[in-house]
C-alpha cells in the first residue's frame, strides 16, 4: 500500500508540471526501492532475510504422522525424519515474512507444518514491485513528453505587451477565455516600470505593474492628489477596472497598484522577501520614484486595507486621505504552515473551483456564469512565473496584523462596506472599527458583497468622490 501511495504521488506530481523535479524523483525513487524490497523475500526466498528462519524450521528434527506427511507430499514411514522431507517442502514456494507462516505442533511436539498461502504472497508482492517499476515509467513518459510538447506553461504562450513593454508571459488558452471587453481592454493598458528595492528585499530592480488612468492632457499638470489603489488578497490591478473610468470622468487621475506578490509584478529570483514588511517597502519605493512623492489618496479593499493601515502609519507624509473597503483589520495573520503543507494549500487556492466559490461568495451572486470573467481575471496573476514561491513566503512570514494599530490612524477616513458582505461580515467587524475610528465617516454600498467597488462602481465612486471633495 506504501508502494501505491508513493506511485500515485509521483502521478499526481508530474501530471501538473510535466518535469523532471527532485521531489518527483524522490518519490520515484523511494517507491522502487519499496516495491522491490517487499517482492524480494517471496520471489527469491533462499536468498532473503527470513532464509535463516526457514532453515531453521526445515533443519529441526521432528517424527510425523501418517497423516501429516501425506499433507506434504510423503509416501514413507509415519517415522519417517523430518529432514529427509526438507528438500520437498524447499521446493514449495512460501512467504517467508513472519506473519504468512502458520506453523503448528502436534500435542506430542512431533512436528511443524508450515502452510504458505501462495497465491495472495504472489499478488501483493508482485503488486507492490508492479507500482514501483510504474512509478519509474511514468516519469520516463513525462521527461518524453516535456522534450515533445514542452512544459504546460510554456505551450502556447503569447506576449502580453502593456503601455511600457513587456507585461510577461500568460497562457494564450486563459487569456482568450477572458470575454469581458472592459477587462480585456484593462489587461492590454497594464504598465510595468522598475522599482529599486533595499537589497534585503531585492538585489535587482522589480518590474512592477500597474494600471493608469487620467482625464488630463498629455502635459498638463495634475492639481488633484492621486488616487492610488491597493487590491485585495492574492488579487491583481484589474479588480478596480469598473473605478478607474468614473474616477476619470471626475477629474481624478488613479493608479491601480500590483501588490509585490500578487497581481502581475515582477517576481524575479533576486526577490528575496514577501512579508508585509517587504510589500510596504517596494510600495514606498515606487511612490517615491514614479510618484514623485506627492501626497496621495490610499484606498485599500480588503487585505489592501490592512497594507494601507500599515503605509500610513509608517509614512504619513505620503497619505493624504484614507479610503478603506471592507477592511480586513481585525483578523491578524495567516496559519502557519511548513513549505510543503503551504504549497498544497497553494495549488488549491490557484484552482479554477475554488476561485469560483470565493468570487461567488464574494459578489454575493450564486450564478457562476455570471462572474465567470470576473474569476478568469482574478485568477490569471496566479499563471506567472514563481507565484507559488512568492505565495509560500507570504504565508510564512505571518501576514499582516494591524488589528492593534487601527486607533493611530490619524488621516481623515473613509470607510465603505458592502451590505451584504459574505466573506467580512459587517455586523461581525463594524463595530469593533467604529470604536477605534469614530471620526471616520462610514458608508453602506447596498446590495453589494465584498467587493463594492465590482458589484455598484457608480454608487462607489460617487461616494468616494464626495469624500474627496472634501476640504
Amino acid at each position: 500500500f506504501f508502494s501505491v501511495f508513493l506511485f500515485v504521488m509521483a502521478v499526481s506530481n508530474v501530471s501538473y508540471y510535466f518535469s523532471l523535479l527532485p521531489s518527483a524523483w524522490l518519490v520515484a525513487s523511494l517507491s522502487c526501492i519499496v516495491g522491490v524490497l517487499i517482492a524480494m523475500p517471496f520471489v527469491s526466498p533462499s536468498t532473503s532475510m527470513f532464509a535463516s528462519s526457514r532453515s531453521h524450521i526445515l533443519s529441526t528434527p521432528r517424527t510425523l504422522t501418517t497423516s501429516q506427511q501425506a499433507s506434504l507430499g510423503a509416501t514413507s514411514s509415519p517415522n519417517r525424519n523430518y529432514d529427509s522431507l526438507a528438500t520437498n517442502v524447499a521446493r514449495q514456494p512460501i512467504a517467508t515474512h513472519a506473519t504468512k507462516l502458520r506453523c503448528w505442533v502436534t500435542p506430542n511436539d512431533h512436528c511443524h507444518k508450515v502452510v504458505a498461502n501462495d497465491n495472495q504472497g504472489f499478488f501483493f508482492h508482485g503488486l507492490a514491485m508492479l507500482f514501483g517499476l510504474a512509478t519509474f515509467l511514468v516519469i520516463i513518459a513525462s521527461t518524453f513528453w516535456r522534450k515533445q510538447f514542452g512544459h504546460r506553461d510554456e505551450v502556447a504562450l503569447t506576449p502580453l505587451v502593456g503601455e511600457k513593454g513587456n507585461l510577461g508571459y500568460l497562457p494564450a488558452d486563459a487569456i482568450a477565455e477572458i470575454q469581458e471587453v472592459a477587462g480585456r481592454r484593462a489587461l492590454s493598458q497594464i504598465s510595468r516600470v522598475p522599482v529599486e528595492v533595499p537589497q534585503d528585499v531585492s538585489s535587482e530592480p522589480i518590474l512592477t505593474s500597474f494600471l493608469h488612468s487620467t482625464s488630463q492632457a498629455k502635459g498638463e499638470e495634475h492639481t488633484e492628489a492621486p488616487v492610488v489603489l491597493l487590491h485585495g488578497f492574492d488579487s491583481n490591478c484589474l479588480e478596480w477596472r469598473a473605478i478607474q473610468p468614473l474616477l476619470k470622468n471626475h477629474g481624478f487621475q488613479s493608479y491601480a497598484f500590483d501588490i509585490l506578490g500578487w497581481g502581475f509584478t515582477e517576481r524575479h529570483p533576486e526577490i528575496q522577501d514577501y512579508s508585509p514588511e517587504a510589500k510596504r517597502i517596494h510600495f514606498y519605493n515606487f511612490w517615491k520614484q514614479h510618484l514623485g512623492s506627492q501626497p496621495m489618496i490610499l484606498v485599500g479593499a480588503s487585505i489592501g486595507g490592512a497594507m494601507a493601515i500599515d503605509f500610513a502609519l509608517e509614512h504619513p507624509e505620503a497619505v493624504e486621505k484614507l479610503v478603506l473597503v471592507a477592511p480586513q483589520c481585525f483578523v491578524d495573520g495567516v496559519p502557519p504552515l511548513p513549505g510543503p503543507l503551504a504549497k498544497v494549500g497553494i495549488q488549491a487556492l490557484k484552482s479554477k473551483w475554488l476561485r469560483m466559490q470565493v468570487t461567488k461568495q464574494a459578489y454575493n451572486i450564486p450564478d457562476a456564469e455570471e462572474v465567470r470573467d470576473a474569476m478568469l481575471l482574478g485568477r490569471l496573476h496566479c499563471l506567472m512565473d514563481r507565484y507559488d514561491e512568492s505565495a509560500v513566503s507570504f504565508i510564512q512570514s505571518g501576514g499582516y496584523s494591524v488589528s492593534k494599530k487601527v486607533s493611530q490612524v490619524s488621516q481623515p477616513t473613509l470607510v465603505l462596506w458592502g451590505r451584504q458582505d459574505q466573506i467580512l461580515a459587517p455586523e461581525k467587524y463594524l463595530d469593533q472599527l467604529k470604536a477605534r475610528l469614530p471620526n471616520a465617516e462610514y458608508v453602506w454600498i447596498e446590495d453589494s458583497g465584498h467587493v463594492p467597488h465590482c458589484i455598484q462602481p457608480e454608487a462607489w465612486a460617487d461616494a468616494v468622490v464626495q469624500f474627496l471633495r472634501k476640504p
